[in-house]
């Protein structure tokens, strides 16, 4: 039996499992849901969820890492991680690792393995299929001090970190430091490449390139990096309604967007065509095109007022995750999706890959299936 939805390929195993093809998709990402302790699978293009893993493990305690090396669950309470097959939706064995247990793991899935790091010690360990290898690094983390924008972890397996005016890069072979003088700055990636913004001489360098000069006379702090992204010539940085795409050569796009009104602590979302900015006051998600310089939607988002967002940066696609909540939302240049991580009707796989709940399989339908779901184009 097969079902095709929105680009996604259900087909049922002999075991009588839906088995997953998200290989056929390009806007599938794992995301958790903290209040049932589930991983969601869901279609960022369909604006639904698909599936869901039971780990019966503390929601606030996991974090998904998704990438070129694989899709892993990680539970920083127990100090492990499980592998995710996606295609057969079942959890791998557990695995021990050394930098979880503490509280502030970060996590991220590359061609080189999986790299996981606590921002409060500096131990790192980079996981392959057959071994793992221990990094320290450096970084200012002390009270205060954001390290969504003082570490980065690279594809590549290294990680690349400010520490004292100078921008470190660890991977588990060699380590390299170069002072820069930096007194108050934010770091980001353009795919393993290091995205410096320097707010107190407004200026930004990406890679070994030399500084550029903003043209802007907004005060540093008002500047906002973006977050970190996939290969591109360039990356953005955003102040007020100006957006400026910085590569190793010079400021390659310069754009201004009337009422974008980007501010500290924002958080702003560019990949390829895809562009989305998070204001914190009132928190709203609002989706721009910086190729037209025009904001997309009339009326943004709106969030309830300290509510934890995460937003990652895939090809073509931003989402945007309400943590501890129930929903994500995916940004993409066709639309925007809000969608809710726990369904009802949703097929719920337990630990052991036995059936919870097998969805709204009845009607021939997969869980949250509609007659509005969104299609990729080609």
């Amino acid at each position: 039996v097969g079902l095709v939805l929105a680009g996604l390929v259900l087909v049922l195993r002999s075991d009588g499992l839906p088995s997953v093809n998200a290989a056929s998709s390009r806007a599938t990402r794992w995301v958790v849901h903290e209040p049932t302790g589930r991983v969601v699978l869901v279609d960022g293009f369909g604006g639904r969820a698909l599936a869901s893993l039971d780990l019966e493990a503390a929601g606030d305690e996991l974090l998904v890492a998704e990438g070129p090396g694989g899709t892993f669950v990680l539970d920083d309470s127990t100090a492990e991680v499980r592998s995710i097959d996606t295609a057969d939706l079942r959890l791998g064995a557990p695995r021990a690792i050394g930098a979880l247990g503490d509280g502030f793991a970060i996590a991220r899935s590359g061609p080189s393995g999986l790299v996981v790091a606590n921002t409060r010690t500096g131990d790192a360990t980079l996981v392959t299929s057959d071994e793992a290898a221990e990094i320290v690094f450096d970084a200012d983390n002390g009270p205060g001090v954001d390290t969504s924008v003082t570490i980065a972890l690279a594809p590549d397996g290294s990680i690349w970190s400010l520490f004292e005016g100078s921008l470190e890069r660890a991977s588990s072979s060699a380590a390299t430091s170069e002072a820069l003088g930096l007194d108050d700055a934010a770091l980001s990636l353009v795919n393993n490449d290091p995205l410096v913004v320097d707010r107190d001489r407004l200026r930004v360098r990406l890679g070994s390139g030399r500084w550029h000069e903003l043209p802007t006379e907004l005060d540093g702090s008002e500047l906002v990096i973006q977050r970190p992204g996939p290969a591109a010539s360039c990356g953005w940085v955003g102040g007020g309604d100006d957006l400026w795409c910085v590569s190793s050569d010079g400021i390659e796009q310069s754009v201004t967007i009337p009422g974008l009104e980007i501010g500290g602590g924002d958080l702003l979302g560019i990949a390829g065509d895809a562009a989305a900015l998070v204001r914190r006051g009132p928190t709203e998600v609002v989706q721009f095109d910086w190729r037209t310089a025009e904001i997309l939607d009339d009326e943004p988002f709106d969030v309830s007022p300290g509510t934890q967002l995460e937003v990652t940066a895939t090809n073509d696609v931003i989402w945007i995750d309400d943590v501890s909540g129930d929903v994500v939302w995916s940004v993409h240049p066709w639309g925007i999706q809000a969608i809710e991580k726990d369904p009802s009707g949703l097929l719920n796989i337990g630990e052991e890959g036995e059936i919870i709940d097998d969805g709204d399989s009845d009607d021939g339908e997969a869980a949250g299936a509609d007659d509005g779901v969104a299609i990729a184009p080609e």
